[in-house]
């Protein structure tokens, strides 16, 4: 392997592959979602591989772009009444 080579860790590689199924269900290409997410056309292979760890804040701004739904996303703890 060469000097510097870091293997992505569980984590990141679990989430990306969650983030993967979501974007292929949704028939977008990595081309189309690095345009939704206005960001450079590697990006969501890095993620997804997990190469490019994201914060929870990311991610919630990758199912936003990607037009995931919000009802139960940031209500954990919370009541709605």
């Amino acid at each position: 392997m060469p000097v510097g080579y870091r293997a992505p860790n569980i984590n990141a590689r679990s989430v990306g592959m969650q983030l993967r199924k979501i974007r292929e269900i949704l028939e977008l290409s990595y081309g189309d979602a690095a345009g939704v997410l206005d960001r450079d056309a590697d990006w969501p292979a890095r993620v997804e591989t997990g190469f490019e760890p994201v914060a929870p804040e990311q991610v919630r701004e990758i199912l936003d772009g990607y037009g995931g739904p919000t009802a139960r996303r940031g209500s954990h703890g919370t009541s709605d009444g």
